[in-house]
């Protein structure tokens, strides 16, 4: 995984100190203000299966907090029977040449649908453009690292122009905020990289960020090359409750990062409150990265640049 270069120096964990995420920030906000002029939709969904879908999950969730209109992420490589003409269905890939990404697109413009790629040039680009589809190709020199938010900054683009929601406008106030809460971030990183260094992440976040702990998983996966898990609150069953707080000596090495803000709902406020409390009392402690308050899209934002952060001075360290 590319990541900017280090600041320098060492915090008083012992953790290397980790750089603001600049370059990875700089390609969301160039992306966002691609003109983009494909008509009003009513309705839009989004087909990726790679890490790309972060982006779609940041969109996601930002139209089940702000929008009348839903706006899936589609990424079990099936083609709904509701996805028909008059949806206009978007598909991603980093790979230019992805199998399963071909099948799709071939799936749906069977159906008569209206297609639009995000792809690195190859041959899903090339059978969009041959079926006269729309493409946004990945630059060349944005890595795979990069490309989530370069993909989110575009997709921002499409909503907002198929007059969805104002998502770029949001996304790009989102990225003022993250820069703004730059110091509050950078003071979590070295607590949280030393709380997870040398076991293994298991990251959960609220139902508002769904797209910030699978994010999470693949940077912390990526930047240990080790396993990473994801998953989502306040989904803690009673079963999932009880296996967090049994001892796990045969895994002593897990360990729990709750990725949370301020949220709208105060019984979601106190469904995570006692599962801290609970998980404490049975000698399970769980990490929290605060991403103090703001709309879904802020915080998913904010929790992104964390992660790059905490990755990288993961990296530096091990």
């Amino acid at each position: 995984m590319r990541t900017n270069s280090l600041a320098g120096g060492v915090s008083a964990t012992g953790m290397p100190r980790a750089s603001w995420p600049s370059g990875f920030i700089d390609r969301a906000k160039a992306a966002a203000e691609t003109q983009v002029d494909m008509g009003t939709s009513a309705r839009m969904c989004v087909f990726c299966n790679d890490f790309c879908g972060v982006a779609a999950d940041v969109i996601s969730d930002a139209a089940n907090e702000s929008a009348s209109v839903y706006v899936p992420h589609i990424c079990d490589n099936r083609v709904p029977g509701w996805v028909v003409p008059g949806v206009r269905a978007v598909l991603v890939s980093y790979d230019g040449d992805d199998e399963t990404m071909l099948r799709i697109l071939n799936d749906l413009l069977s159906r008569g649908c209206e297609v639009v790629c995000i792809s690195s040039e190859g041959r899903i680009t090339a059978s969009c453009r041959d079926a006269g589809g729309v493409v946004f190709p990945i630059p060349s020199d944005v890595d795979e690292a990069e490309a989530p938010w370069f993909v989110m900054g575009l997709l921002s683009a499409m909503v907002q122009s198929s007059g969805l929601f104002d998502a770029s406008l949001m996304l790009r106030d989102a990225l003022r905020s993250a820069e703004a809460s730059r110091d509050d971030l950078e003071g979590q990183v070295a607590d949280v990289a030393n709380e997870l260094s040398g076991g293994v992440v298991a990251a959960y976040s609220t139902s508002d960020i769904r797209a910030s702990s699978r994010y999470w998983r693949r940077i912390i996966g990526s930047a240990r090359s080790d396993i990473s898990f994801f998953g989502e609150l306040p989904e803690f069953d009673h079963n999932e409750l009880v296996g967090w707080s049994d001892p796990n000596v045969h895994a002593p090495e897990l360990r729990l990062l709750v990725i949370r803000g301020e949220v709208r709902s105060g019984l979601v406020t106190e469904i995570l409150r006692c599962m801290l409390e609970v998980l404490e009392e049975n000698g399970r402690h769980a990490i929290v990265a605060d991403l103090g308050s703001g709309d879904s899209m802020t915080k998913n934002i904010r929790a992104m640049a964390l992660a790059l952060m905490v990755a990288e001075a993961l990296e530096e360290a091990y």
